[in-house]
């Protein structure tokens, strides 16, 4: 097949099961274009169009509203339509390592009855696009949501190739089934179970997307991910860090409790400074130094430690670009793994 060949009726089965017939999207070649795409008709006019001399992508997500806001004219993300969760994997040393990571999501989430979509990406990688009904979600909930979502299945399963990238997605776009990876020649095809399980691995995916893929995309939306995430969002609400309203620069102090410090530890300097008031330069270091040092150094309770940080994050110059949902993560994260202050506070 020759590079400028378009095969308009795999393109347009493909599209039409990709996007689920949901719209307005953003086309993008890589290069985003300003204005939607509405409809599969448009879609397959712009595949045909860009598609024989680029690489073809679509994001993720539909949207409600098609706003463009502020001095760059910004597409407002958080109107999004949840209807999927986007996973890449990709591992451009050995791409075996991000198959063996596909089917593992395949496995896990067979045994719950949830049928993944899996896409080659035409070079190293592979899409996973879990499926289901869309589902409401506030606007400013929906990127943490979709995090703690990632975040969790990448914890659980121990996965390694995923792409740090889709963790904030709401704003991502991926590649066409059925276009051409320009930088290989090869296709981004759509893979059956059999084809992802068989017994000559990626070299069997190789030899099958050197051309498009006539295997019927399956859009299976399941229940199951409802369920997860709207947990996920009640544990939101219940963990929101109630940040109280700064009046006026007081001094930041902790009043311990009978607590006994570690022998032979005394609170680091990082972390004094960053009590008595240091708080500009890397937030993210002095976040989860602070912590670590309220954790381990102070042994602070769960809820005294996140009332603390609370209070520290409102004497940020700047604001602390940080939701509470993030905050709270971040909490759990460091006392889970009990980091030392060092850590990140020599980076601070």
């Amino acid at each position: 097949m020759s590079n400028n060949e378009i095969v308009p009726e795999v393109y347009t089965f493909a599209i039409n099961s990709h996007c689920k017939g949901r719209y307005p999207r953003e086309f993008a070649s890589p290069e985003r274009l300003r204005s939607p795409v509405t409809s599969n008709n448009h879609l397959n006019q712009l595949v045909t169009a860009y598609g024989p001399g680029h690489n073809c992508y679509v994001s993720v997500y539909s949207f409600s509203e098609w706003l463009r806001s502020g001095p760059k004219n910004k597409l407002d993300y958080s109107k999004a339509i949840i209807d999927t969760i986007f996973i890449d994997l990709d591992w451009k040393t050995n791409p075996e390592i991000a198959l063996y990571e596909a089917r593992l999501l395949e496995l896990y989430y067979r045994h719950r009855n949830v049928n993944p979509r899996i896409n080659f990406t035409g070079k190293k990688g592979f899409a996973v696009y879990i499926d289901f009904e869309p589902i409401d979600i506030p606007d400013e909930d929906k990127k943490p949501v979709i995090r703690k979502f990632i975040e969790d299945i990448r914890t659980k399963l121990s996965l390694k190739t995923l792409d740090k990238q889709c963790i904030d997605g709401i704003s991502r776009i991926s590649r066409l089934p059925n276009t051409k990876h320009h930088d290989t020649d090869l296709y981004c095809i759509p893979l059956s179970k059999d084809v992802l399980w068989h017994m000559d691995g990626f070299s069997h995916i190789l030899e099958l997307a050197k051309t498009p893929s006539k295997e019927r995309i399956i859009v299976t939306e399941s229940p199951y991910i409802h369920q997860v995430l709207t947990k996920i969002q009640e544990n939101l609400i219940e963990e929101v860090v109630n940040i109280p309203v700064a009046t006026k620069p007081v001094p930041f102090e902790f009043i311990p409790k009978q607590r006994t410090i570690i022998p032979g530890s005394s609170l680091c300097p990082g972390v004094m400074e960053i009590i008595l008031g240091v708080q500009e330069g890397v937030r993210d270091a002095s976040l989860c130094g602070l912590v670590a040092g309220l954790n381990l150094q102070l042994q602070m309770e769960y809820k005294e430690i996140l009332n603390a940080v609370g209070e520290w994050s409102t004497k940020c110059t700047p604001a602390l670009d940080y939701d509470s949902f993030t905050i709270t993560n971040k909490v759990n994260e460091i006392i889970s793994k009990e980091y030392r202050p060092c850590t990140f506070l020599i980076r601070a």
